[in-house]
């Protein structure tokens, strides 16, 4: 008798824990959106030699970190002190001559204004023996002479005004804004600044990967000599099925998973969502005009950015885990 009763009873706490379990997932559908097909990614900053030259002295090692700011490598400095020496030099010598030109330019417009006086001398001594000559109180020959004296002295001033417009052109703009000036201003910053680069620092705080460069090498400007993973930022990129969208949207918290660290849990915030399936990107897009297609859900990539990283749990990118996007408080 007794084994008729339980046997009814176990039936019944079969049916209530099947019941609980496919509540619990129902719920646990409309609450969160999950994925195991996620990566963790970061910024990876290319470092390259802004100038060529042989690599002096070299401050980093593979896989080891590296503050913002900390010397990565030395470029032999030499030839790019010569430049800047050689560029400052030039720079005296243009501000010399313009100097000299501004002389020259002074000095023709003093003769102008000279050769302008002596031509109103000789128009006023012409104008009189002209009136002298009428009256047949002087010579012809007089007054054809301060003729030709005022021809010399109208010629003279043509020449004078010639040489100080070509005084002028040859000048240009006057001081420091003078074009030659500026020009060798020029040089020598940019000198100056290839030398300045001739010490890499390193443009974020990060690890070193790649590393493909030794003291002693010969680089040239704006090869890539290795990378620096940039740790001030994480994300997740996380490969939802395209039914698994309509809930989520940028802002929603999450909690994430790595497989490194399975009894870690992360968190962080949905931050975009792509504008197109993951396949919508590859080199060879799929073709489904073909006779044999079999619709598949298409994975949508979206980025989740990593709010609590911790120090006892380094990140690292291409490694994977799993998301679980909180779709509902």
């Amino acid at each position: 008798m007794a084994e008729k009763l339980k046997h009814p009873f176990v039936l019944l706490a079969v049916a209530l824990l099947i019941a609980g379990g496919g509540y619990a997932y129902w719920h646990r559908g409309q609450t969160y959106e999950s994925t195991d097909n996620a990566y963790i990614n970061a910024h990876v900053v290319h470092i390259a030699a802004q100038v060529s030259g042989q690599v002096m002295a070299l401050h980093v090692d593979e896989n080891r970190s590296v503050a913002k700011d900390a010397p990565l490598f030395n470029i032999d400095p030499r030839p790019f002190k010569i430049a800047v020496e050689r560029a400052a030099a030039q720079l005296e010598q243009a501000r010399y001559q313009v100097q000299r030109t501004a002389a020259s330019l002074r000095d023709a417009e003093a003769l102008v204004r000279q050769r302008e006086a002596e031509l109103r001398n000789a128009s006023t001594n012409d104008t009189r023996n002209q009136e002298l000559l009428a009256n047949k109180l002087i010579a012809k020959e007089k007054a054809d002479s301060s003729e030709t004296q005022l021809k010399i002295a109208e010629a003279a001033l043509d020449s004078s005004r010639a040489r100080l417009a070509a005084e002028r052109a040859n000048l240009g703009s006057t001081g420091e804004g003078n074009e030659s000036i500026r020009q060798a201003t020029a040089a020598l910053e940019q000198a100056q600044w290839e030398l300045h680069n001739c010490e890499v620092r390193s443009p974020v705080a990060g690890d070193i990967v790649s590393l493909n460069v030794r003291a002693g090498d010969v680089v040239a400007k704006n090869q890539t000599l290795f990378g620096i993973i940039d740790t001030s930022e994480f994300w997740i990129d996380a490969n939802f099925k395209e039914t698994q969208l309509e809930k989520i949207v940028t802002g929603l918290d999450a909690e994430i998973r790595i497989d490194m660290y399975p009894n870690k849990v992360f968190h962080g915030k949905v931050d975009s969502i792509s504008g197109g399936s993951g396949s919508a990107f590859a080199l060879l897009p799929t073709q489904n005009a073909t006779g044999n297609w079999v619709k598949v859900a298409q994975r949508v990539p979206v980025r989740i950015r990593v709010t609590d990283g911790d120090a006892k749990f380094p990140l690292r990118i291409g490694t994977s885990g799993s998301v679980r996007v909180i779709t509902k408080g």
